[in-house]
């Protein structure tokens, strides 16, 4: 079982605990078929943000009539905003973010509008919990997933052993996930 502490008591992280369980195939499933031409660790990583997402929205969770379609609707929305960061055109050899236009009905422009502001919440989440972070831990963070390095490379570019580099990810991680459950990021407001 997750072990969870802060606002989730034990009834929550057992809750989360059995639904993941249930559900992490098809989650899986859902970000495999969205990810296609992408990496396995794009894939982990998409999962990982569903699990980030239900722990900090577990009472929209608990109250869905459909649990298994909430989390699925949420791996969709998680990988196509992925996809989204992830589509780059390089114009005079400058990196721009590739525009979308979208002719949609109004429900669907609404729709839209609801997965720019979850994306906008979740950046800006991601925003306080990175500066809760310390400078190596920051580093390691942008290496990996911003600039998409792996550990091989982050090993070269810091001049430090690869078992080194998987250690200071695994920290990294362990304390992003720590914040996350723990919802500490809510209290650096």
């Amino acid at each position: 079982m997750f072990v969870l502490s802060g606002r989730l008591n034990e009834a929550d992280s057992k809750y989360l605990d059995d639904i993941f369980t249930n559900n992490q195939g098809i989650i899986r499933y859902t970000a495999v078929r969205i990810l296609k031409n992408h990496s396995e660790e794009d894939v982990k990583d998409c999962v990982m943000d569903v699990f980030c997402i239900a722990c900090i929205k577990i009472d929209d969770l608990k109250a869905s009539p459909n649990p298994t379609g909430w989390l699925v609707n949420t791996a969709k929305n998680v990988c196509m905003n992925f996809i989204r960061r992830s589509a780059t055109v390089y114009k005079h050899g400058v990196e721009e973010s590739e525009e979308y236009i979208f002719t949609q009905s109004s429900f669907e422009n609404d729709i839209v509008e609801n997965m720019v502001y979850e994306e906008w919440m979740r950046d800006h989440v991601t925003t306080r919990i990175l500066h809760m972070l310390n400078k190596s831990e920051r580093e390691y963070y942008n290496l990996k997933y911003r600039k998409g390095l792996s550990a091989e490379d982050i090993a070269k570019r810091k001049n430090k052993s690869i078992g080194s580099v998987r250690v200071g990810i695994s920290r990294m991680e362990k304390n992003i996930r720590r914040i996350v459950l723990r919802r500490e990021f809510e209290k650096n407001k």
